[in-house]
């Protein structure tokens, strides 16, 4: 089976409509849902995306692979092992369409590129389509010429966009999709007041009088935008007679506020909303169809 994971930055789990949310922002993450397994109640360890990535990378906690913070101040100890090199060792072809490998301002993440036959980092690649340097987009547009040249092998895939991290700013229609109030008075505090996106410990009266109507929009329209080109990957997929039997998996390495707990776009505290995460699997031949995995319960015995 070939293997493809979709990591979209920053994507909090409760403003897709597969988890519920009131707007049809993911029809193709729906149903993919709906043909897979999607997990209800997963979370990231951290808020950050280098720790995040690590972890889901090399399935240790942050106190193991020891990058904690964001940026890295250290890197991972040289031995830890990475699933592309798993994956690689076990027969597959491994390619990555990403932009962390060498990024980072105290500690290069050299780590992201390793296990990988082939790693493009597309930020190094300007989009002939106009689409901006870190979509869904442009990741489509270096990753599905690829995969027509890995599809007669067993590939590993990874793919990393950018559109739900700040700054939100999804092309029209998606722009303009969610929102439906007076554009001209509408403030994207993603991009256009910063000082609002830094959190305090108690929110001042800017934050709690803040409309955030229209930058939610512009998230949920970015949301919206990165899954219509998830639609174009699976099209092209079926094209080539590989979807079922591709694991798809799609997940983010964290979430983001939108003005709860006084945090505005952003993502350093701990809180649902920083740390809830989508986790969705499919393939027809090996993952049950239409199931929701609700949060394990444990029990613990008392003494003796």
């Amino acid at each position: 089976m070939n293997v493809i994971l979709i990591a979209i930055d920053t994507l909090r789990a409760d403003h897709l409509s597969c988890y519920g949310y009131g707007k049809k922002t993911s029809p193709n993450l729906d149903r993919m849902a709906a043909e897979g397994v999607l997990l209800e109640k997963c979370f990231s360890p951290t808020s950050f995306t280098h720790p995040g990535f690590t972890t889901m990378l090399t399935g240790n906690y942050p106190i193991t692979h020891t990058v904690v913070r964001m940026p890295a101040a250290r890197p991972i100890p040289c031995d830890t092992v990475m699933l592309p090199e798993v994956l690689h060792d076990n027969g597959y072809m491994t390619v990555a369409v990403d932009n962390l490998n060498g990024g980072g301002r105290k500690v290069p993440a050299w780590w992201f590129g390793k296990g990988y036959d082939i790693y493009i980092n597309y930020s190094r690649f300007p989009s002939k389509i106009g689409a901006a340097g870190n979509t869904m987009a442009h990741v489509n547009e270096i990753a599905l010429p690829l995969l027509r040249e890995v599809k007669s092998r067993d590939f590993f895939m990874f793919l990393h966009c950018w559109d739900t991290h700040r700054m939100y700013s999804p092309p029209s229609p998606y722009s303009e999709m969610w929102f439906s109030g007076d554009k001209e008075k509408a403030v994207n505090y993603s991009t256009d007041d910063r000082p609002l996106g830094e959190p305090l410990p108690v929110p001042s009266e800017k934050q709690r009088s803040a409309d955030m109507t229209y930058t939610i929009a512009q998230y949920d329209g970015a949301l919206t935008y990165a899954d219509a080109e998830i639609g174009k990957l699976v099209e092209t997929l079926e094209d080539l007679r590989i979807y079922d039997r591709t694991i798809m998996i799609v997940t983010s390495d964290h979430g983001e506020a939108l003005g709860e707990h006084g945090a505005y776009t952003i993502h350093r505290f701990m809180y649902d909303p920083s740390i809830h995460i989508p986790l969705i699997f499919r393939c027809p031949e090996m993952i049950p169809s239409g199931r929701a995995a609700p949060a394990r319960r444990e029990t613990r015995s008392g003494p003796g």
